[in-house]
């Protein structure tokens, strides 16, 4: 299980990369290149921030302290998703929501 959370980690903070150097290829690559705006660019690179500081922060700490940052983000993966659905109807008015 523990290398699952190193391969999250590293994943997290790849995307994360991404999203602060280049947030309108992430609108891109998920299909809202035309929804781009300052506000999703802002918000992008906030999530982006996000994912750099937990995937450092749980390749950082030690092993006592990796439980704890395990713990940060399921509840940040567990949280995201439902706003992932409210903002998925907002952008897509016609789209079915997912909660």
């Amino acid at each position: 299980m523990n290398k699952a959370f190193g391969c999250a980690a590293v994943g997290r903070i790849a995307w994360g990369t991404l999203a602060l150097v280049a947030p309108r290829l992430n609108t891109r690559l998920v299909g809202a290149a035309d929804r781009t705006t300052p506000e999703v660019v802002y918000l992008i690179r906030i999530f982006g921030a996000r994912a750099v500081a937990l995937g450092v922060g749980y390749l950082a700490s030690d092993r006592p302290a990796r439980t704890m940052w395990q713990r940060l983000c399921l509840l940040m993966d567990a949280t995201r998703f439902p706003a992932l659905g409210t903002c998925g109807a907002a952008m897509c008015p016609g789209a079915r929501r997912l909660c």
